[in-house]
């Protein structure tokens, strides 16, 4: 079943972005079998089948595991297996560009995996590159436990836009008392002689399920060159802004005018499509 879907450009972000609230569809006449065997369905379309906790893909990519983060084709997101870490934010350099960032949603999918996903946007009126990052696990004291680096997905912020990133920490101990800490460590103005390009996003459609989304669109090459490679972001992200789940597919090369669809399934903790949007951006490089 389809969900109704509303579609809105702000005048404030480039032809790239483009918000899809999600509503959600009415499930009353729906019983458990039916939302199971189409949340399976969703899966298969998406290229991953999730049962009882064993992530089932092609033969030669089995998991064997099922972390708080699955990878799947560009895939990632939480599954919120374990209560969620509390983040911070450090207050940016004022030399640095004004980013906004919230506090990663970070969670432990065992007793020794942390995986955060978190959300920047670029505010400003320039287009802003060479993003990076760093998320440090402090303990009470304040002392610095691990450090690990982080890049957007995107390789540049147009004006008003964001993108999505995700951090992941090994051999940690979930009873240990940490913080995490993101950081804001470098940003750039986008060169004016820069190749990569916004193409433009159509036709964008979602079904929703309690967990699950399905996301389809259309992308032009409306520049005067060829593009490649072509990636487009979608991400998933919650009432408060946070990132339920995203996923990078890339696209291959597209000629001027050139068209190409695209389709992401995305999964969630139970509910989440609920007050809910999606985010979709497409980025190609000149040639």
């Amino acid at each position: 079943m389809g969900c109704a879907v509303s579609l809105r450009l702000p005048h404030s972000l480039c032809q790239a972005e483009r918000f899809v609230p999600i509503i959600q569809p009415d499930t009353g006449d729906q019983d458990e079998a039916g939302m199971t065997i189409r949340r399976w369905l969703l899966m298969l379309v998406g290229g991953v089948l999730v049962m009882g906790g064993i992530t089932a893909c092609a033969p030669d990519e089995i998991e064997t595991e099922q972390p708080a983060l699955q990878t799947y084709q560009g895939m990632d997101y939480l599954a919120f297996a374990a209560p969620v870490l509390p983040a911070q934010v450090q207050p940016a350099s004022s030399d640095l560009p004004s980013l906004q960032m919230a506090p990663p949603q970070c969670s432990f999918s065992d007793s020794t995996t942390l995986t955060c996903l978190g959300w920047v946007q670029n505010p400003t009126s320039q287009a802003l590159a060479e993003i990076q990052l760093e998320l440090v696990l402090q303990d009470r004291d304040g002392n610095s436990v691990m450090v690990q680096p982080a890049s957007l997905a995107r390789d540049w912020l147009p004006p008003g836009s964001g993108a999505p990133y995700r951090i992941l920490f090994a051999e940690l101990s979930e009873d240990r008392a940490l913080v995490p800490v993101l950081r804001l460590l470098a940003a750039t103005p986008a060169s004016p002689t820069s190749s990569i390009a916004a193409l433009q996003v159509s036709e964008v459609t979602t079904e929703a399920w309690e967990d699950a989304l399905l996301v389809r669109g259309q992308v032009e090459n409306t520049t005067n060159d060829r593009v490649d490679p072509v990636s487009a972001i979608v991400t998933w992200l919650d009432e408060q802004g946070q990132v339920v789940a995203f996923r990078v597919i890339p696209l291959g090369a597209l000629a001027v005018g050139g068209l190409e669809t695209f389709e992401a399934s995305l999964l969630g903790p139970p509910g989440a499509v609920r007050s809910t949007r999606v985010e979709v951006s497409v980025d190609g490089y000149r040639r």
